[in-house]
């Protein structure tokens, strides 16, 4: 699956952060990026944008022989980072009225939008969403079903009892306390170290 990543000793291959989830590959392309470069890639999901991290070298690339793979595109220009706001804007406003999706990504391409849930609930409206805004769908169901979250049922922690181990720190929690969280981790997250992503 991962020939790229794990055969080419190719001076030109990259660990590079894409998504919301900050998920990592090993992409070939251009060469002399440096760690910050953004550039755009092309992912399993689609054509999106991406922030080097660093050069892959032999070590690394062992290490990393399960990571997605991938082709950087281009350095990514003024313009990329323009439509990347859009889209941005626009998956936002599109997931307004999904309680249950945490956020929402629309890639550079504008034909994907990548759909962040909670749960498990019926699909229906979020593919409707996505047809009818003629956008592919790609979820990313974060979390555990809601039924293994059901209090007193044996589902949450050893004794069945909320706080006790499987279920953190309680059940019933609503997804904008989730939304909110994932939102104020991303906050700090940018305000460290990383370069903020699109």
């Amino acid at each position: 699956m991962n020939a790229i990543c794990a055969s080419s000793l190719e001076s030109n291959e990259y660990l590079i952060s894409y998504g919301l989830s900050g998920e990592l590959g090993c992409f070939i392309g251009v060469s002399g990026l440096e760690r910050g470069d953004r550039v755009v890639i092309r992912t399993p999901r689609g054509v999106e944008m991406g922030e080097v991290l660093r050069p892959v070298n032999p070590r690394l690339r062992t290490l990393l022989s399960d990571t997605t793979q991938g082709q950087i595109l281009r350095a990514a220009t003024e313009e990329d980072d323009r439509n990347a706001r859009k889209h941005t804007a626009r998956a936002t406003s599109l997931i307004a009225e999904l309680p249950y999706a945490l956020d929402a990504e629309i890639l550079l391409d504008g034909r994907t939008i990548v759909l962040q849930l909670v749960g498990s609930q019926d699909h229906e409206p979020v593919i409707s969403l996505a047809e009818s805004n003629g956008l592919s769908l790609w979820i990313e169901q974060l979390g555990r079903p809601a039924e293994s979250h059901s209090c007193g049922s044996g589902g949450c922690g050893s004794s069945g009892g909320c706080g006790s181990g499987g279920c953190g720190s309680g059940c019933g929690g609503e997804v904008s306390d989730v939304r909110s969280y994932f939102t104020a981790l991303r906050e700090r997250m940018d305000d460290h170290r990383r370069v903020k992503l699109l």
